[in-house]
């Protein structure tokens, strides 16, 4: 539960920015297969979300999210 209150609170009211490191860490969790044990607390929260992601490709789904949320602000 503290767990997802930190993610909650590292979302800053941003619904996709809260979906996409739950994606990370679903991510992370495949990838560990059996070494995952237990629930997740704030330290292994911290650990797999704690890495610098690039916020800009052109070629993705990043993109399209800049620039809707860039028209957004424009309205």
């Amino acid at each position: 539960p503290k767990a997802r209150e930190r993610l909650i609170e590292l979302g800053d009211g941003d619904a996709r920015r809260i979906l996409n490191m739950m994606e990370l860490l679903l991510d992370a969790r495949a990838a560990a297969g059996a070494e995952w044990k237990g629930p997740l607390d704030n330290e292994g929260l911290a650990a797999l979300l704690d890495v610098p992601v690039l916020r800009y490709d052109r070629a993705s789904d990043e993109h399209y999210d800049t620039v809707s949320a860039f028209i957004k602000s424009v309205r």
